[in-house]
Formats: structure tokens, sequence, C-alpha cells
């Protein structure tokens, strides 16, 4: 049986401004209304279950949506 939850990290590339994260696990969406700086590693624990999570970034101005998947196999 899985006993653990998941961190799930990943290395911001590029400036975001105005964005929100939806972590897609039916936790709260992140507000950062200063944006995401370049460079930033953001994390999020995901709970310890088999599952596929979506994960979606938007950007307000100028709009922009960006989605990636996680699929938890542990």
């Amino acid at each position: 049986p899985i006993s653990a939850n998941v961190t799930l990290s990943f290395l911001n590339v590029y400036a975001i401004v105005n964005a929100t994260i939806n972590w897609g696990d039916g936790s709260a969406v992140q507000n950062f209304p200063g944006g995401i700086a370049a460079g930033a590693v953001l994390s999020h624990v995901y709970p310890a279950a088999i599952d596929t999570y979506t994960i979606t970034i938007t950007q307000s101005a100028p709009f922009c949506t960006m989605q990636a998947h996680f699929v938890n196999e542990r």
C-alpha cells in the first residue's frame, strides 16, 4: 500500500505575470498576483494515491494557459 504523500517540484523557466496554478487535485487554486519569477522552483504535495492530475497554469495579461499532467504510479 502507498503510505506517503508525493511532492512534485518543477523549475519555472520563464517569468509568468499575474498567475494562478490549479494543481488538479481539488486543493485551492494558488494565486500569484505578483507573478512567478524565472528560475523559481514550485512545489506541491499530492496525496498518496495512484492517480493522474492535470496541472493548469494561467497568466492573465497577456492571457495564456499552460497544462501538464502528473501521473502518480507509486
